[in-house]
């Protein structure tokens, strides 16, 4: 149970990165004090979506439960211009979401840890 409240709590984390990350992208051009700022604000608005994200029953015993869990991130990843893709195990499916950024001189991965 600890381990699917903490990829749950990795998840929310992930997703309020990804709103963060254009004021990232252009962390050169922003003062430490104004980063700051912005990174509260916009860590308070992703509040409630992460509460939505752990109001949904996510007990691996119940697949309907995975399902539910599984359908919410790829809708909050397609609104954030992210592709999705199921990747198929003996158990619950993994999700993979990508997004390509033109001219982008870096890549990254978030993983939960685990």
């Amino acid at each position: 149970m600890k381990n699917l409240i903490s990829i749950r709590i990795s998840v929310g984390i992930i997703l309020a990165g990804i709103t963060l990350l254009p004021i990232f992208a252009s962390a050169q051009q922003i003062n430490q004090q104004r980063l700051k700022e912005l990174s509260e604000k916009y860590a308070l608005a992703s509040l409630p979506m992460l509460r939505e994200l752990l109001s949904i029953p996510n007990d691996a015993f119940y697949p309907n439960n995975i399902e539910k869990n599984v359908k919410w991130c790829e809708e909050a990843f397609k609104e954030r211009n992210f592709t999705t893709r199921r990747i198929a195990t003996k158990a619950a499916p993994l999700l993979l979401a990508e997004r390509k950024v033109k001219k982008a001189k870096k890549n990254s991965a978030c993983l939960p840890a685990g």
